[in-house]
């Protein structure tokens, strides 16, 4: 028995031949900074794969491609202030303001505040040939207030501009959830991973549109005080990140067998 390991920007990855006619793939450990040579080694692997093989020799591509995406000038926040009932802040068809910031809230009491966050990310540099393997989105958080226990939720939604962010884009959301982390989960001063199920919402020909709200926002249920998450933007030190794990024209475990010679 040997090991060959495989390396993507977030994981690594132990191939375990049992036998010739078998491989088993397992995740080995799951971390948002790879450490030390597994780091360098990732980098040199993915500019190999992306930046050589995929645009002058796809044959020799090894199978570990990956997209890491910041969103574009059309980030930011669309928020409802002070609203005399929830239905009233939930539900508008366009927001108070907007602006550069990315935190969410579903704020009650005396009155009712509600913000969504909206990340658009230029993923048109996929081939169009790409086999999905993995995604999720990364959010470096600051601060977390979490009264009512409530979640941070990935969902879809449909901004009009890719680079600028209007009112009007507030219910441009799909209240159908992508990937969610409860509050009481979120780390603060570190990047926390979405993981993202369905891979069809990642495009090929043009911009992934995400959104986050809190999941009171979702479930459409009355917040009784503060639910917070703020986090760093896209031009801070620590910008949100869309990691898209792909293969080109086969699977990444069929590449591997011939390398091995089965």
């Amino acid at each position: 028995m040997f090991n060959i390991f495989k390396i993507t920007p977030n994981s690594i990855h132990r191939i375990i031949k049992k036998d010739k006619n078998k491989l088993i793939i397992q995740a080995e450990f799951y971390s948002n900074n790879l450490p030390g040579i597994y780091g360098f080694l990732a980098k040199v692997i993915h500019f190999w794969d992306i930046q050589i093989a995929n645009r002058f020799a796809p044959n020799l591509n090894l199978g570990f491609d990956s997209l890491i995406a910041n969103p574009n000038t059309g980030e930011g926040r669309v928020y409802m202030l002070n609203n005399a009932t929830w239905a009233g802040a939930r539900d508008a068809a366009t927001g108070d303001a907007t602006n550069g910031a990315v935190d969410i809230q579903s704020n009650g009491g005396a009155n009712y505040t509600n913000v969504r966050a909206f990340f658009p990310f230029d993923t048109s540099s996929l081939p169009d040939t790409a086999i999905i393997s993995a995604a999720n989105f990364q959010y470096y958080a600051n601060v977390i207030v979490n009264t009512d226990t409530t979640t941070a939720v990935l969902v879809v939604q449909t901004q009009a501009s890719n680079t600028s962010l209007a009112v009007e884009d507030y219910d441009q959301v799909a209240f159908i959830a992508k990937a969610t982390v409860a509050l009481s989960a979120i780390t603060t001063s570190a990047y926390n991973t979405f993981t993202i199920s369905d891979l069809t919402t990642i495009s090929t020909t043009g911009h992934t549109k995400f959104a986050l709200i809190t999941g009171r926002d979702l479930a459409n249920s009355q917040p009784t005080g503060d639910n917070i998450m703020t986090g760093d933007n896209r031009g801070a030190a620590n910008p949100p990140k869309l990691t898209v794990t792909y293969t080109v024209g086969g699977n990444t475990s069929s590449r591997m067998m011939r390398g091995l010679g089965t």
